[in-house]
């Protein structure tokens, strides 16, 4: 085994051994059951970390065990399509604006074909043909679509990464829109960090070009390329799962506080002759100096309807229409009152800047 070869299994070993302990912890958090995400979403981010690991194992295989590249390679093909398309559903369900929404179904199709495909190579193809196929890239003549499905993997994966991160940045910003109606905590409840794994996986697209056009067969050689797509993977994978422990999100449910609306607790906030009275303002503005919920860093506009005895969609068009804004900024400009308050009162002269901002309701000092 030569140098490059080895450098380039361990480099390879990195984002394998990152993703495979990632998917570990996630799977930990849902059998914990500590995370408000659900289920669902948890076990799709630990699917796409697994497909991950497998993906990284088998660049290993392909250069240094190309027999068991060819063995595993109905599950390997699965792996490369299907891992973007697992993550997309991972971004579709933590995005979600609305319940009831479904996952298309034709997004599996893809995968499914391509597993289908390779499971009847190794049912119908001779080991040495397809040996043949892979190590010189052309094939044989009775089998040469064999040799193109091998070659095309990489223009596959190009294709799929970069279709599937474009899809996952339209669904983040359209989350991005509709958040600041729900949640006081635009910092974290806004994803951030969604759009910066989102952003990465667009970037692994001319890395993943760059070796694939450029290097050919000789991949090992290309030790640099390599190191910086690792990178872009292990960062990847890093911050997904630092954010999913540290809660940094809000997942939008619809109707009441228990994501369900109630006919019978709707009062004139929606049901009346005028939802945006004058009269309907006051209340809320009268709610919301006595009780002072702002103060809860957390606060999310569902927390609001059973005291005031209405829904989410009601409270909302009252925010936006009659006052001229949306709920973070609603909910922030209580908080910046109560700040002034705070900061003009003798008793908190020993706080610090960070104290009072945290005590007015602000969730850190970023988010003031």
């Amino acid at each position: 085994m030569s140098r490059e070869e080895i450098i380039y299994i361990v480099l390879t070993c990195i984002p394998a051994y990152s993703s495979f302990i990632c998917g570990l912890l996630i799977l930990k958090l849902h059998n914990r059951g500590e995370s408000s995400l659900g289920s669902g979403p948890l076990m799709w981010a630990f699917a796409a970390y697994l497909l991950s690991a497998l993906v990284w194992l088998s660049l290993i295989f392909y250069v240094v065990l190309p027999g068991v590249y060819i063995a595993l390679s109905p599950l390997i093909v699965l792996s490369y399509a299907g891992l973007y398309v697992v993550w997309y559903r991972f971004v579709f369900e933590v995005t979600k604006i609305d319940t009831t929404e479904e996952f298309p179904g034709v997004h599996y199709i893809l995968p499914l074909f391509g597993f289908t495909c390779m499971l009847g190579c190794v049912f119908f193809v001779p080991f040495s043909k397809q040996m043949e196929a892979l190590s010189n890239g052309r094939g044989i003549a009775e089998y040469q679509w064999l040799a193109l499905l091998f070659n095309t993997l990489p223009v596959w994966i190009l294709i799929f990464n970069f279709l599937y991160a474009i899809l996952g940045v339209f669904r983040a910003k359209r989350y991005r829109k509709t958040v600041v109606n729900y949640s006081a905590d635009v910092q974290r409840a806004s994803l951030g960090w969604l759009s910066h794994i989102l952003y990465a996986m667009l970037a692994m697209v001319p890395l993943i070009g760059w070796l694939y056009f450029i290097s050919g067969t000789v991949l090992v050689t290309y030790s640099f390329l390599i190191l910086v797509l690792v990178l872009v993977a292990v960062f990847k994978y890093t911050i997904l799962v630092h954010n999913l422990l540290l809660k940094n999100f809000v997942i939008i449910k619809n109707g009441s506080g228990n994501g369900k609306s109630d006919p019978a607790q709707q009062d004139n906030f929606s049901m009346g002759a005028d939802p945006l009275s004058r009269q309907n303002v006051l209340r809320l503005d009268a709610y919301m100096r006595k009780n002072k919920p702002y103060l809860n860093p957390k606060l999310k506009i569902t927390d609001l309807t059973v005291p005031l005895n209405t829904n989410r969609t009601a409270l909302s068009i009252l925010i936006n229409s009659s006052l001229g804004m949306n709920f973070s900024r609603y909910v922030n400009r209580y908080r910046l009152l109560e700040l002034r308050k705070l900061r003009s009162n003798p008793a908190n002269k020993s706080l610090t800047e960070l104290k009072l901002v945290a005590k007015a309701g602000f969730s850190d000092y970023r988010g003031y």
